[in-house]
């Protein structure tokens, strides 16, 4: 369904992200560069040819800003996406990437790089097959920004100039028969075990209670350290740190109420399915035997929403990003010391008008005859006189309420009001909350649900004081994203300060604009944190503290008994005996290899396996469990005769998982040598595309950068 979603969602999506962007261009760092005297002069950094100017890293955001997002068509497996990606990760940090990037520009033009306009004209191409709609973003930023097309170009010929200059520099070497020959044996060796896990809380009860000073000494060593923060397979997850926690203010630009509030009318999309008939059509079957057929009539009736709905979708949701923000401004303009948390709540009220004028309008006559919700709410809004634009029923899934699009409606009135008709249609949908109707500013003639069922343009909200891991869990907020750096709200809101003490992102100041990326609930969040409490240590020992400390040294001592009762199983009948008599079930793992594929079909890459049937905690745990595996358990000869089962038994102490692992091999699958040639070619681009990988991090690695430059930055004058 999501990717559905998605692909159906594409343009507007893309749209929406468009629209943050430039509705929002400063971020909450970098904001003195612009208050700076004569910035172009100011110089901040020299190297043996030429200074470094304020000026340079101010037109070096702007360029990032708009390639951030002009980076998603140039295709991860391109030069020009894996250099940008390299770059990112280089310098996370925006006045880092700024720096970096005014440096390898200017260098590269000093070296005499130079870019063609076919060489633009083929990235512009080569975007466009990557699935982004350039001529739709040139076309907004020249209409919204007053940004001409020769002007992107220019700044893609810029990045193209930086990508030469990088190029010039990579030497790839082709790997070795033993290099290869290793990378085939950890992708297609394979084993299976079975495995028992001997909890040491198990063991717990046996324990007796510690002393006052073994209390202590377990506190002091742990009041500094999160609780289950992994430190190594070697040590217990123990910690007494208070977590940094925050309050978030937010306002949620719903995108599903604007689709519903632009949705075509009848007529409209009739006549789309008269003058487009032979388009609509679909792929049945696949290979040789693909062929065309048409859409069923629902499938065209979607489509049709979706073609006519795209544009207009895409106007309301600029037009209402940029009202908020003027709201926002006007509101907290007039009342400059009320508490930041209060402006969207605000922005909300103002936004929201009464629905009383648009339920009172008569509808002469309306018949529905077991008609799909959907239609039978779009005629009951072109009947009415006058007619309203739409009425955003809140049919599909909005939290724990579903409603069936297609949910047959009966419904033969005659002079009633909207509000009556509406009635009628909700006695018809099993356990729907009774519905309040309200307008919103800047929808003409639109009715929303605001009570019962919510299904607004904009919603505010608070959090509590909460940890990363609940704003993660959060059903809307946890599904809140950047794309550049991509970065979850929980992430972004954790870089406040006081939490981060050397942070420029101050409470009560606006977050970047954030996606959300949900199917059913997709939009964009406008936050900002409204309370901020740094990681504590405890000063003291309450009582709830005191008996999590003496759960904790109990355990460590458990495991003593864990360990002692695992030495006592050395052969797989030991282990057998072991199961039967302790009555617990083995896992099987499944077949698993030291690495394992990952990615497209474009380029072959590797990442190390996860054992997840038995559910670590932390990836480093599943390589060190693999690595003994097939040290200990794997055949040692491949030539001669050997059982798939193993008599050898691996005994793992594992402190970070709280228990002693048990495992027996019971199954073996050599490399094929067979094979070996057949996927040799697929091994050599791996290796070197992961040689060209390090060698762009090393080209982009900000220290390298300044060496290679002979770049030495200087502090710009106090004002």
């Amino acid at each position: 369904m999501a990717l559905g979603f998605f692909r159906k969602r594409q343009k507007m999506i893309f749209v929406i992200m468009v629209v943050l962007m430039v509705s929002f261009l400063i971020g909450y760092q970098g904001f003195s560069m612009f208050f700076q005297k004569n910035p172009v002069k100011t110089v901040i950094g020299e190297t043996p040819e030429y200074d470094v100017t304020l000026g340079m890293l101010r037109d070096a955001r702007g360029d990032l800003q708009t390639l951030q997002w002009l980076s998603r068509g140039f295709g991860r497996h391109t030069f020009q996406g894996a250099a940008f990606e390299a770059m990112a990760f280089s310098a996370p940090r925006t006045e880092d990437q700024a720096l970096l990037y005014a440096l390898l520009l200017r260098q590269a033009e000093e070296d005499d790089f130079a870019v063609t306009e076919s060489e633009v004209d083929g990235l512009i191409r080569q975007m466009k097959n990557n699935g982004l709609d350039f001529d739709a973003y040139a076309m907004h930023m020249r209409q919204n920004q007053g940004i001409p097309v020769k002007q992107l170009r220019g700044l893609l010929a810029r990045w193209l100039l930086i990508c030469k200059a990088c190029q010039a520099d990579q030497v790839v070497v082709p790997p070795s028969e033993a290099q290869l020959v290793q990378l085939f044996r950890d992708v297609t060796e394979k084993m299976n075990l079975q495995a028992v896990k001997i909890p040491a809380e198990n063991f717990i009860e046996e324990i007796p209670d510690p002393t006052e000073e073994q209390v202590v000494e377990l506190f002091e060593a742990n009041r500094n350290r999160p609780a289950g923060a992994f430190a190594g397979i070697e040590a217990f997850s123990f910690g007494y740190l208070s977590p940094a926690k925050v309050k978030l203010a937010y306002l949620f630009i719903s995108e599903q109420a604007v689709l519903r509030a632009t949705a075509p009318s009848q007529q409209q999309i009739a006549e789309y399915l008269r003058d487009h008939e032979a388009e609509l059509v679909k792929t049945q079957g696949e290979g040789e035997e693909a062929k065309s057929v048409p859409m069923s009539d629902s499938e065209k009736r979607s489509a049709a929403i979706s073609a006519l709905q795209s544009e207009p979708a895409q106007a309301k949701f600029s037009e209402t990003l940029e009202r908020i923000r003027l709201l926002t401004h006007q509101i907290e303009s007039a009342a400059p010391e009320a508490p930041p948390g209060e402006v969207y709540p605000d922005v909300v009220a103002k936004m929201t008008l009464p629905g009383d004028d648009l339920l009172g309008r008569n509808v002469p006559v309306l018949a529905v005859e077991k008609q799909p919700l959907e239609e039978a709410v779009a005629m009951l809004a072109q009947q009415a006189e006058p007619p309203l634009t739409a009425i955003g029923f809140p049919y599909g899934e909005q939290g724990a309420v579903k409603i069936a699009p297609d949910l047959k409606i009966t419904l033969n009135v005659r002079n009633v009001t909207v509000g009556e008709a509406l009635a009628k249609i909700a006695s018809q949908i099993p356990d729907l909350p009774k519905l309040a109707w309200g307008m919103c500013e800047g929808f003409d003639d639109v009715l929303f649900p605001v009570e019962g069922v919510r299904l607004f343009p904009v919603t505010a909200g608070q959090t509590g004081l909460d940890t990363p891991e609940q704003l993660a869990a959060d059903p809307l907020l946890g599904k809140c994203f950047s794309q550049q750096p991509p970065a979850s709200l929980a992430q972004l809101a954790m870089q406040v300060n006081p939490i981060e003490p050397k942070s420029n992102f101050q409470v009560g100041q606006d977050g970047p604009p954030l996606r959300v990326w949900d199917p059913d609930n997709s939009g964009a969040i406008l936050w900002r944190v409204i309370e901020a409490a740094a990681p504590q240590s405890p000063q003291a020992l309450d009582e709830t503290l005191r008996k999590q400390i003496v759960h904790d040294w109990k355990l460590r001592q458990a495991f003593a008994v864990a360990e002692k009762k695992a030495s006592a199983v050395k052969t797989a009948a030991d282990l057998e005996a072991y199961i039967r008599a302790e009555k617990v079930q083995p896992v099987e793992t499944g077949m698993f290899a030291r690495k394992a594929p990952r990615g497209d079909r474009q380029v072959l890459s590797f990442q190390p396996s996860r054992l997840t049937a038995l559910n670590f905690t932390s990836p480093a745990v599943d390589a060190h469990v693999i690595r003994e595996a097939f040290a200990l358990l794997a055949p040692k000869n491949l030539s001669a005769d050997y059982s798939k089962e193993s008599d050898d038994v691996l005994t793992l102490d594992l402190p970070s998982e709280g228990c002693v692992l048990i495992a027996r091999r019971i199954d073996f699958a050599p490399a094929e040598k067979k094979l070996f040639e057949e996927s040799k070619a697929g091994l050599i681009q791996f290796l070197e595309q992961r040689q060209s990988g390090q060698g762009l991090l090393q080209w982009f690695d900000m220290d390298n950068v300044r060496k290679r430059i002979g770049f030495t930055p200087k502090q710009p004058p106090q004002e």
